[in-house]
């Protein structure tokens, strides 16, 4: 049996990767299709088991990917977005490598997709600039917009005036409309209930060494344009930006400036409001916080977690949780988590509790008790970061970097969270 799922899982992933070799060859940046990076056989036969509803991982547990990214995208460089098709897109980052100990890296174009019934990645379609600190949103249309980001040399084209459409049906990025401003890093962009796509904040200067911004623009797929917004109360980057129920974005935290150690962190908050398109002061967070991770929760509430700048916690990293309601416009603090976390990731569950992804101990959250209980003892070395994304069977998929220094040595596989 284990030989007919082996030869099941090749034929899926040989034809996976053929079906993309066309498209790759008219992507408007020249590629290599490289080999894939070698897979676990015993790992494919137990996927295609829980497939075929023939077993189930144990739950409240981590796994690793049956086969590896292509590059390593540390940190919250490089955002996993799940696709309409339940296949996950990385695209651009930074690859971060340490050969013979000494640390190297490299913003990439790159691009690959996660196959969730093979457990592997493929590569797809390259951007057409080098990109890192960009977003990703998902489109309404199932395309996915893809704003600024800068890079770390100065080699490469400046990509913090432009934007792309990656295409899944072509596996391709397309040229979009270039925003109004300069979108370096540190931006958020969330999709709204109309199907634009709100952009605030961040970076907007050539290279990442600059105050923050207060402005905010807005891009409508449905034209491919861009059109002001109303500027925030107070200029921020590396804030957080969560969809409410009703349809309003709550904007809170984030730092000033790049220079974190001269630039405290904020504690303010504010909520946008398509309906006028303006921005208007609510309660503000317990604690100061950029690089924070949030989320909405199944009960309305939006949970913010951890991150950096709290000058009581132990190295600047928050241990602590954010709970804001909407109904009083007020935060409530809840904690202390077991560690902080600096690039941190909050992933509601289809169970309705929340997991909590940082560096060292994931946790779970109970809007029911507002109670944290460990997620399960995850795989020995690893440690998952703020790169996350929920996949149509529920399980959860993150980078998961390894070793003393948590840098993976190739083929880098990726984590998995089963609730």
């Amino acid at each position: 049996m284990q030989r007919n799922i082996l030869s099941a899982f090749a034929t899926l992933a040989s034809g996976a990767l053929l079906s993309l070799l066309p498209r790759l060859a008219a992507a408007q940046t020249p590629i290599t299709v490289p080999p894939l990076p070698p897979v676990d056989p015993v790992c494919v036969a137990n996927l295609q088991l829980f497939t075929l509803g023939l077993a189930h991982p144990a739950a409240n547990s981590f796994s690793t990917t049956c086969g590896g990214l292509f590059h390593e995208r540390s940190f919250d460089e490089s955002p996993f977005v799940t696709l309409s098709d339940g296949t996950v897109l990385i695209a651009g980052g930074t690859d971060y490598d340490h050969p013979n100990g000494a640390w190297h890296s490299e913003d990439l174009a790159e691009a690959e997709l996660y196959l969730p019934a093979a457990g592997i990645f493929v590569p797809t379609g390259n951007m057409a600039k080098v990109r890192s600190g960009h977003s990703v949103t998902l489109l309404h249309t199932g395309n996915v917009l893809v704003v600024g980001g800068g890079s770390t040399s100065n080699l490469y084209p400046d990509a913090s005036t432009s934007a792309e459409l990656y295409n899944p049906l072509l596996h391709l990025f397309l040229p979009a409309a270039p925003p109004t401003r300069r979108h370096v890093g540190g931006h958020s962009a969330t999709l709204l209930d109309n199907g634009k796509v709100l952009v605030a904040g961040g970076m907007n200067c050539p290279q990442y060494f600059c105050l923050a911004s207060a402005a905010a623009e807005l891009y409508d797929p449905s034209t491919n344009t861009w059109t002001a917004a109303g500027g925030m109360h107070t200029a921020r980057a590396w804030h957080t930006a969560t969809l409410l129920s009703n349809g309003k974005v709550l904007v809170a935290g984030g730092f000033a400036n790049y220079s974190f150690s001269t630039s405290p962190a904020l504690a303010s908050a504010e909520l946008y409001d398509p309906a006028s398109n303006t921005f208007t002061p609510t309660g503000g967070l317990n604690a100061a916080r950029g690089f924070a991770a949030a989320a909405l929760l199944r009960d309305g509430r939006v949970l913010i977690q951890a991150g950096s700048g709290c000058n009581s916690d132990l190295g600047g990293y928050c241990v602590t949780v954010d709970i804001y309601d909407p109904a009083p416009g007020k935060f409530l603090p809840y904690g202390p988590l077991t560690s902080g976390a600096f690039t941190p990731a909050v992933v509601p569950l289809p169970n309705g509790k929340a997991l909590l992804i940082g560096p060292r101990s994931p946790q779970l959250f109970d809007p029911s008790t507002n109670g944290f209980t460990p997620a399960g003892a995850k795989t020995p070395g690893a440690c998952p970061d703020g790169t996350a994304a929920l996949l149509p069977n529920g399980q959860v998929l993150m980078q998961g970097t390894f070793g003393a220094a948590c840098i993976s040595p190739a083929p880098h596989p990726a984590l998995l969270y089963t609730p």
